[in-house]
Parts: structure tokens; C-alpha cells; sequence
């Protein structure tokens, strides 16, 4: 497939009608790499989904040494998995509250700490939880 056209000068623009065809994505492809665009965005701005991460490797490990049942697993991985979006959701919505500041910084203040207590009530939750289901199974293997 020939992208550059030969007889084209070094220094002239192509045409509209010359310029190389991008290719369409399926919707749902392109929503994938949407997601993956937010996974980077959200572990490059907020350093505490690392400790997040960590915390969900330990419970994995945990999990897999105590041999957890198929429905702790489930529990648990939803757990994580609501932990994460609520920091990535707490992530959008402190971006959006910065760009606000500027005209209305009451109700951007306000917001921010809205979005902060839901987030750290989804996250005490969680890990409340996935900390019950772990302390659960150690006293079975203890008592």
C-alpha cells in the first residue's frame, strides 16, 4: 500500500482526497483502549492506586495460602475492583473540580470533598470486607 504519492513535490501538502484512510475501530475496541487510556491516566496521576495494588497483591496471596473458597474470591474481587473505580472516579471528578476552581472555587471545594467521602467510604467497605473474609479464614486455621 503506497502512502506517499511519487510525483508529489517534497514541500506540498497531500490532498484531502490523497491522504492515507484511517482505520475505523469497532465501538467496542475503541472503548477498550479508551479504558486503557483511563488505567494509565489514573496510575500516573494518583500515586495511591500503587497502594491499592499492593494491598490487593497481599490479599492474593493471603487468599491463595488460607484457600479461600470460590465465593471469598468473588467477594474479594469485587471488593478490589470497587476500590479501584472509586479512586479513578475520585481522580475525575478532582480533575473537574482544579479546572472549576477558577470561577466558582465554593462548589468546587465542596464537590472535591464530596467525591474525597465517597471515596473513602467505598474503601473502607472493601477493605473491611476483604479484611473479614481473611481474618475469617486464618481463625478457622488457627482455632
Amino acid at each position: 500500500m503506497k502512502l506517499i504519492d511519487p510525483a508529489m513535490s517534497r514541500h506540498s501538502a497531500p490532498s484531502p482526497r490523497q491522504a492515507p484512510q484511517l482505520r475505523r475501530r469497532a465501538l467496542w475496541h475503541q472503548r477498550l483502549i479508551e479504558a486503557e487510556g483511563g488505567y494509565r491516566l489514573g496510575l500516573r496521576a494518583n500515586s495511591i492506586l500503587y497502594v491499592h495494588l499492593f494491598a490487593a497483591s497481599i490479599l492474593t496471596v493471603s487468599g491463595g495460602v488460607l484457600g479461600l473458597s470460590f465465593r471469598d474470591w468473588l467477594l474479594i474481587g469485587l471488593c478490589v475492583a470497587a476500590v479501584i473505580a472509586a479512586e479513578l472516579f475520585n481522580a475525575a471528578f478532582q480533575t473537574l473540580a482544579t479546572h472549576l476552581e477558577s470561577s466558582a472555587p465554593l462548589v468546587a471545594r465542596q464537590s472535591a470533598r464530596l467525591a474525597t467521602a465517597a471515596t473513602f467510604t467505598t474503601v473502607l467497605a472493601a477493605w473491611g470486607a476483604s479484611l473479614t473474609i481473611i481474618v475469617r479464614e486464618m481463625w478457622r486455621l488457627f482455632a
